[in-house]
Order: structure tokens, then C-alpha cells, then sequence
């Protein structure tokens, strides 16, 4: 966060949604050093989750379900292979250690 907030143009705009790095952590969670830079650079950040557009879910998935196979988009993933390895891809995942999604295959 603090590096976007540092890169980010005059204005600029950032949407969020989680904070898996900061779950569990109680009353000891942590937001960007350099929140001011939000101030003198007017930037907008605004958070959403899912259910906010329930009734817009049937026509996005079946709009974005054909962009994998049409190859618009392709996925960005770090694969663990093992059901031994469920502990450490969770760790991997809430410590940022992790590239996109954070998949185990438990069926090797």
C-alpha cells in the first residue's frame, strides 16, 4: 500500500477489497506509514466487497466466464502441490509471499 500511494498520480484513485495481511492481528493491524501522502496527493480510496452488486452477478459471469478460453485473460497463481502443504501456502498467502491466487493441488 505504501508504494502505490507513493506512485499514484495527482488524483489518482484506488479501490480495495481485503486486507488478508492484516486478519488476525487485532488490535496490532498496520496501515501505510505515508497515509498523508493520500491528502497532499487528493487521492480517493474507496473499498467495496462482492455483495455490494449481487444483482449484477448473473451477466458478469457469464460475460467473464468466456475471457479465459478466448485467452483475454489468464490467471495469476502460485501452485503448492500436497495436502502437507496447506499450512504453508496460508502462511505464504497472509504474509504476501504469494503471486495471485494461492492454489493447492491435493491430489498429487
Amino acid at each position: 500500500m505504501e508504494a502505490a500511494l507513493e506512485t499514484l498520480r495527482h488524483g489518482g484513485r484506488i479501490v480495495i477489497c481485503g486486507a488478508a495481511s492484516q486478519y488476525g492481528k487485532g488490535s496490532d493491524r498496520q496501515g501505510p506509514a505515508n497515509y498523508q501522502r493520500m491528502i497532499f496527493g487528493q487521492l480517493t480510496m474507496r473499498g467495496f466487497d462482492v455483495s455490494a452488486n449481487e444483482d449484477l452477478r448473473p451477466d458478469f459471469e457469464a460475460t467473464v466466464s468466456r475471457w479465459p478460453r478466448a485467452g483475454k485473460v489468464r490467471s495469476l497463481h502460485t501452485l503448492h502441490t500436497g495436502f502437507d502443504q496447506i499450512p504453508g501456502a496460508f502462511a505464504s498467502l497472509l504474509s504476501g509471499g504469494s503471486k495471485g491466487r494461492v492454489i493447492v493441488d491435493c491430489d498429487n
